[in-house]
Formats: C-alpha cells, structure tokens, sequence
C-alpha cells in the first residue's frame, strides 16, 4: 500500500467517525442511517490499513466494477446536488409577491426552533419590503405538541407587528410537498406570484417542489447558519432525490 491509498484509507476513516459523532447533537432517523454507514465506512478502512491492500480487491471483477460504479455515481450525484443546493440557497428573488409561504419547521412547546425564527424573520423582512402581500404559515401540529407549527408562526409575526388579516393559516401539512400543495389549494387565484422564505439549503427542494406543481413561485432563503446546518445540507442530498422520483 503505497502513501496515497493510506492517505485515502485514513480519509475514509475520518469521515465514517464524522458520520457517527454526527447522530448525537442531532438524533433523527437520518442521522442514525448516516452513523450507520459511518460505521460500515470505518470499519472498511480500518481493515485495509491493518491488511495494508484494498480488500475489495479480493472480489469478483464485476462485484468490484459494480462497486466502483456505485462509488463513482455517489460521488458525482453528490456533488451535483449540493452544488444546485448550495447556489440556490444564496439566490433572492426580487419580485412583488402576492404571497409570501413561510414553510413550517420544528418548534418547542409555543416557540419557534431556531431554524423557524430565522425563517420567521425573514418572512417579516419581506412582508415589510411588500406589505400588500398575505402571508401564509405553513405548518401542521405533530402528535405531542400543543400548537400547531402554523400556529405558533402566526403568534411570532404578530408579535413582531404583522396584522392578523395579513396572515393565513395552513395547518394540515407535514412535509415540504404538503405544504406547498395545500397553501397552493388556499388561493383561489392560480396565477398569483408566491416568495417562498425557508433556509438557505432548504430554498432548492423547495423551489423544485413548488415548480412540479405549477406554481408562479420565487424565492427568499434567510442565510442565517445555525447548530445542525452541515447535516441539514447533507440530508438535502437524500431529500432531494426523493422529491425528484416520488413527489
């Protein structure tokens, strides 16, 4: 084994441990399947440095192409989709909305979470810029909460000085397809021009998800970083594929 395959091996392990360390500030289902490879990564790592060769040179010729292949098709898919998620998170849209769609994320007790009030705060910098436009929380009440999150949205920007007239709730959807579909189903006019405001590396999916629907929508990211973010980006990988072959 020469100084590169020891420097790739060592990379490899690296990353494996970033993956599990990973799970425990930010404990989720996607978090654990990521450990879990992280492990599988490790573990092959640790196993070519003490065998000092590539053990999957041991294998078949086509199980080793079919290997390859797959590694090199992660790779490049990787990069290709965080590339759109990463550019597309920094693009505003200057438009004039008739809508602004706030999309729901986490929140404690009757608080927004962090990554919600940074996209709160930005729906309210938005509204401000075009105060005709109506605002619709999208956000939908999980099982041990006591609000719902449109409902808890609603409250902040009301306390911030948004009129409640100006507000709409849609409180039944769970996932970012639900709840651009059902704020959609809201306006009765399908030609209306809609901002979404989510988190930078959210803006991508959602714009995608936004345009299999046919809406005349447009986007406004907040660029605040907040703990969870490097995950957040890499779920979007995942995210994204399912959006394109299920939604």
């Amino acid at each position: 084994m020469n100084k590169f395959q020891k420097v790739k091996y060592i990379c490899y392990l690296i990353v494996g441990v970033l993956c599990v360390v990973n799970m425990f500030p930010w404990f989720n289902i996607f978090t654990i399947l990521l450990a879990i490879g992280g492990v599988l990564l490790s573990a092959y790592a640790i196993i070519c440095l003490r065998k000092q060769k590539n053990i999957l040179g041991d294998l078949p010729k086509p199980f080793r192409y079919i290997c390859r292949f797959v590694v090199i098709a992660f790779i490049i898919s990787f990069v290709a989709i965080e590339s759109l998620v990463i550019v597309n998170g920094f693009k505003k849209d200057d438009i004039k909305p008739d809508y602004i769609i706030v999309l729901g994320a986490a929140i404690k007790e009757d608080k927004p979470s962090t990554a919600l009030r940074y996209r709160l705060d930005e729906a309210y910098e938005q509204y401000m810029k075009h105060p005709s436009a109506t605002i619709i929380c999208s956000g939908g009440k999980a099982e041990n909460d006591e609000y719902s999150e449109a409902e808890v949205m609603r409250n902040y920007l009301v306390d911030l000085g948004v009129p409640k007239d100006k507000l709409i709730l849609e409180d039944n959807s769970y996932t970012t397809y639900q709840n651009l579909k059902k704020s959609y189903a809201l306006v009765d006019d399908k030609d209306a021009k809609f901002l979404i405001v989510t988190n930078n590396f959210h803006s991508f999916r959602a714009k995608l998800i936004a345009d299999k629907l046919g809406m005349n929508a447009y986007s406004s990211p907040s660029q605040k970083i907040f703990g969870g973010f490097t995950s957040s980006y890499i779920r979007e990988y995942f995210s994204v594929i399912k959006t394109v072959v299920f939604d």
